[in-house]
């Protein structure tokens, strides 16, 4: 079964107990005492939670952090979905409210994300360090010609400007050698690029 799958699977049982338990240990409220404002912006907040906890469930790899990262994100989901609830339900079950189980799943996902989000970080540094030393490594081997495995033009202009500038700061002279070969053309023709 596939991490998306059961995920999926959870957040769907998880949805449906908390629709159950308020509808069959509440009471519906009378639409007029219903706080529309809160509903709006408690219910938005829902839906943007689900949707940030899909996007993080599809786009990171499997592993602690995500796991943290997606744990926390679906407490504070279930945590909003029953603040939603409560604007439309009563419900007292066996001297524990659902909102007192609101209470205990916000912070809880605050804290699960905020673990995922400091992992994250430390993540991400180690991916940045790969990624700065294949910079380098590419940086260093750039001025390399895909053909001839020689340094190229590049690399001569590079190393030309650094020579110069040692034989002013050390006041030594510097000599820089030239050899043109005559159609070297037909010598790469006769004996081949490798050679």
């Amino acid at each position: 079964m596939t991490r998306t799958l059961r995920w999926s699977i959870i957040a769907l049982f998880a949805i449906f107990l908390i629709l159950f338990i308020n509808l069959s240990t509440g009471t519906t409220k009378a639409a007029a005492d219903i706080d529309w404002i809160d509903v709006a912006g408690e219910g938005g907040t829902s839906i943007l939670m689900a949707v940030w906890w899909w996007v993080l469930l599809a786009a990171r790899p499997a592993g602690k952090v995500s796991n943290f990262i997606i744990s926390g994100i679906f407490l504070l989901f279930l945590g909003s979905l029953q603040d939603t609830l409560d604007e439309f339900v009563n419900t007292l079950a066996y001297g524990f409210s659902l909102p007192d189980a609101e209470s205990i799943m916000m912070p809880l996902g605050m804290f699960l994300l905020t673990l995922g989000l400091l992992f994250w970080k430390e993540e991400q540094k180690v991916i940045d360090n790969l990624l700065l030393s294949r910079e380098g490594y590419f940086r260093d081997h750039r001025t390399v010609d895909s053909l001839t495995h020689l340094a190229d033009i590049r690399y001569l202009k590079n190393n030309i400007t650094m020579a110069f500038e040692r034989s002013k700061n050390s006041q030594q002279p510097l000599t820089l050698l030239l050899i043109d070969l005559d159609d070297f053309h037909s010598i790469n023709r006769r004996f081949g690029f490798k050679e």
